[in-house]
């Protein structure tokens, strides 16, 4: 009943590795870590990387919690969060090559940075992309602070800008 009770420990200069190696089993669970009763800690250098390949990479969280799956980067004001899929082409709806599902709860995107652009949605794929913001199934009518889809500022201005040589189109019942 003591920390460190099996240690694996390299000591013999700055090439050394450790490798935990299963060569023929084939199940999900070819190779487990598993802590019953307290946490698990993956730590590298700050420097260095820690790399996850596989096939798929399926984070699970099994704790009914708020945050219970957080990338938190938390080391300076340089550093930034990328999630990249820099081979998907798909933009359908379900498929897209990067999708955001909340199936049961909602999506909120913040930023709070106090600048402009503190939250930059962009799309600069060439001169045939277009943004879409789409509601299939919300019925709400347009009201004051109401609406299937609703823009607001609740401090500032609203401004619209497009190119000179292209129009605004706008359709619906009321105006």
């Amino acid at each position: 009943d003591t920390s460190g009770a099996i240690k694996l420990h390299a000591d013999a200069g700055t090439s050394q590795t450790i490798v935990v190696l299963n060569d023929a089993g084939t199940s999900e669970s070819a190779i487990a870590i598993t802590s019953s009763a307290g946490g698990v800690d993956i730590d590298a250098a700050a420097t260095k990387d820690v790399t996850i390949n596989g096939g798929q990479i399926v984070a699970t969280a099994a704790h009914n919690v708020a945050s219970a799956i957080k990338l938190h980067a938390d080391a300076g004001s340089s550093q930034t969060i990328h999630l990249l899929n820099d081979a998907g082409t798909s933009a359908t709806e379900g498929s897209a090559a990067i999708q955001l599902l909340a199936s049961a709860g909602g999506v909120n995107i913040k930023g709070n940075l106090d600048n402009s652009n503190a939250v930059l949605l962009t799309a600069d794929g060439g001169t045939s992309a277009t943004m879409a913001v789409h509601n299939d199934q919300g019925t709400t009518q347009g009201s004051a602070g109401a609406g299937s889809i609703l823009l607001v500022s609740d401090a500032g201005g609203m401004g619209l800008s497009w190119a000179d040589d292209k129009s605004l189109w706008a359709e619906g019942g009321r105006a």
